[in-house]
Parts: C-alpha cells; structure tokens; sequence
C-alpha cells in the first residue's frame, strides 16, 4: 500500500517544507510524516524518500542557518536499513564501517565532529541497504525521486527571496564567477548553495537517464525529466558539468548510430529540442557566461591555471604542503578540519589525502567497495554503459570537493546501481 502512496506522500512532505519557509513550525509535520514513511518501508521505497529530501536538506530547519532535520531522518532511515537486515551486516561491510568510523572520529575529535558523524553516518547508511540488497533496489524509483526532489528545490530557488524571504541567509552566500574586475555572475545552485555539488548530482542523475535511454527503456517522462535537468545543469554554468553533458550525449548517439538509424535520428531529434528549450530558458546572460568561459579554455596564450579555473595552482599547493607535512599525508587532518589558506582543493581525490590521508583513504576505499558489492540476483553480463555514471562520477570528481558533501554516499550508491541495472518496473510506473 506504502509502495503506491510514496510519490504522494512525498509531495505531501515537501509541501509542508515549503510552507515552512513561512511557518517554520510546519518542518515539524514534514518531519513527522517523514519519519512514519521511513518506519514502515521497504528497503525501494525508503531510499526513494531519503534522495527525495536530500535537497531540501538547507531549509528543512527551524532556521536557516541551522540544524537540518535531515539529519534526524538519516538516523531513522539507519534504523529502519538495520532493521530490514534484521540488525545484521556481512563480516566485510562491518568492518570497512568500523575502521573508517572509528579512524575518522578519532582524528576529526579536534575538527568537526557533527560534520564527521554525518559524513560517517551517510555510509553506514547507504552499505546497510547495498549489503543485503536481493535486487530490492529498483534503479528508475532512486533515480526519479531524486530528480522530483531536485527539480521541486529548483524552482523554490527560481522564485528566489521575493517569494521566499526565509531564503535570504542561503541566498546571500551564493556562489558567485568572476567576469572582471569588481564585474561577477550569480551561480544558480538550486538550495544547495554549491553551484558545483548542485551540477555534480545533476551529471549522475542525467547520467543514468542516458544510460535508460541507451538500453532503449526511455518512456516520455524519462525525456522530459532529462531535459528539464539538463536545463538547470546549464544555469550551474560549471565547465565539467558541460564537458560530461557532452560526453553523455556522444554516448547516447554513438550507441543509438551502431544499433539502428531510427533510433540515431530520434534521439538527435530529442537532444537538439532539448538544446532549444535550453536557448529559450536559459537568459543571454548566462549564454555570454558560459561561452566567456569557454574562450578562456580555449586562447592559445592560455596556462594551464586558466584551463583549469584555477584549480591546478589550489591542486599543486595542496600536493606541496601534503609532501611537506608527512603526519597530515599519512593520518590525514580530520574531516572538518578547514581548508589551507588558499582555499578548498576543488578535488575530491585531494580531499580524501587531506582530511583522511593515506590510512583513512584505504579504510574510505573499503566503504566505497563495499558499496559496490557485485549483486549475485544479476546475471546478464554488463555493458559498457552500466560504467557510464560512474565515468562521469570519476571524471568530475577531479575538479570538485565532495568528501564533506551529503550526497556522495548517494550518488555512489546510483553508481553501484546502474552498474547492475538491466531494466524493472518501478513504482512511477
């Protein structure tokens, strides 16, 4: 019955988020309806509902800044994963869990610790519904709440503090680009307030949709979300999730092309309405933004810092001090810890050698295994683009800290999905 119900109760839940932007004691409901849900559901459908509210996760809170009641629902969520796995974990699963819980704790106890236990806490989430998973998990479920959930956060931030005067506080920290001297352009990032975490969940879930469409499983809905994902992708005005956009798109005709002529010129026909839609929607601005940012990439008087926005010089100095400080590369400076005075790394894989360092990345190397856990309910041999989410993961991981971002252990765990998707029903269905 529950299973029928989420995709209302889900819009009921978000809709109580909404008023609470001007009653904040409405959170209160949303949090209590929420909890209900979790309690009762199954392992499909309480996924469904965590990514759901995993972007609301900003301003489902009694004040903004302040403590988000998504953390609550990730300790109930934790509960209810324990319970449907009868409070039991596979020998591996506990102990990858064990040693990066206990490591990270121990040396973020001087940093973070609330940012840490969250982090911590995500994982232990996500390994407990991959470890006992019996293809329970329908891939087309996780995936389209989560964009619902992104697509409904998106358009609250359209409406911006006129509508939503509660958004202010997030609004003012915004991601800005630099244009020119005193000149910079607003970053739309959703409620995020990371433009770069809001186009990276974007890339996977758009990922996934590709690789739906490659196996021909694509309904109009399906199209429909991925264009209006591709069109808030773009506001991000971030350079790899362009770049990975197009890669995606290669991928679709590419495989559309060897398979039959039809399905080439269909798909082309559907990703260049998506371009126009894209050029209807999205204002002259942004296009003048992006392409300036592109002819910086691409001036041949251009360094390698242009090319990377910067990143290579935060890269190299972070590598520097990493090799100069040899404690802080072997036991890491604990998650939380603050960045360098240079600002953030922007790369995940620097991160990892930071805040973990080289015994806290092998114990994080373990979680994400465990993750990925081969399924033995799927027998039909992988294709090449079950890996296509996961290439996309890895190659914007370069370029943008997610170690401390809420949604990695999800967009890993969507990874780990489509790697052993081969097309179910689901519950939209």
């Amino acid at each position: 019955m529950l299973r029928q119900a989420t995709p209302f109760l889900c819009f009921f839940i978000a809709a109580f988020i909404i008023i609470g932007l001007y009653v904040p004691m409405m959170n209160f409901i949303a949090l209590f309806v929420a909890m209900y849900m979790i309690l009762v559901a199954s392992k499909n459908s309480l996924i469904c509902i965590v990514v759901f509210l995993l972007p609301f996760a900003t301003v489902f809170k009694l004040t903004i800044p302040g403590f988000s009641f998504f953390n609550i629902i990730l300790i109930v969520a934790i509960l209810r994963a324990l319970m449907l796995n009868n409070f039991r974990l596979s020998t591996k699963s506990c102990m990858a869990l064990l040693l990066f819980g206990c490591f990270t704790v121990l040396i973020s106890l001087k940093a973070d610790i609330i940012a840490c236990v969250t982090v911590v806490c995500s994982f232990i989430f996500v390994i407990c519904l991959m470890d006992k998973n019996k293809d329970e998990i329908i891939l087309g479920d996780v995936v389209f709440f989560a964009s619902i959930g992104v697509i409904v956060t998106s358009i609250v931030a359209m409406l911006n503090v006129d509508v939503f005067p509660r958004l202010r506080p997030l609004m003012e920290v915004a991601a800005t680009i630099r244009i020119e001297a005193g000149e910079y352009f607003f970053r739309f990032s959703g409620l995020m307030g990371n433009p770069n975490h809001y186009s990276f969940l974007m890339s996977i879930l758009i990922a996934v949709y590709c690789v739906i469409i490659i196996k021909n499983k694509a309904k109009l809905l399906d199209f429909i979300i991925f264009i209006i994902l591709s069109v808030f992708g773009f506001m991000s005005i971030s350079l790899s999730f362009i770049f990975a956009y197009i890669i995606m798109v290669l991928f679709v005709l590419c495989s559309a092309f060897k398979r039959n002529m039809k399905d080439f010129i269909k798909y082309f026909a559907i990703f260049s309405f998506g371009l126009f839609l894209c050029l209807i929607f999205l204002d002259k601005d942004t296009f003048d933004v992006i392409a300036l940012r592109f002819v910086r990439i691409f001036d041949e008087s251009s360094e390698l810092s242009s090319v990377t926005s910067g990143r290579s010089v935060l890269w190299i100095y972070y590598l520097k001090y990493l090799f100069a400080n040899i404690p802080t590369l072997i036991l890491g400076s604990g998650i939380g810890s603050g960045n360098l005075p240079i600002g953030a790394s922007h790369s995940f894989y620097i991160d990892i050698l930071y805040h973990l360092g080289i015994i806290g990345g092998i114990f994080f190397i373990l979680c994400i295994l465990a993750i990925f856990k081969p399924n033995p309910f799927v027998k039909e041999k992988r294709e090449f683009y079950n890996y296509i989410p996961l290439i996309i993961f890895l190659f914007r991981a370069f370029s943008i800290n997610l170690l401390h971002s809420e949604q990695l252990p999800f967009c890993l765990l969507i990874c780990a999905l489509t790697m052993n998707w081969y097309g179910r029903g689901s519950i939209k269905e």
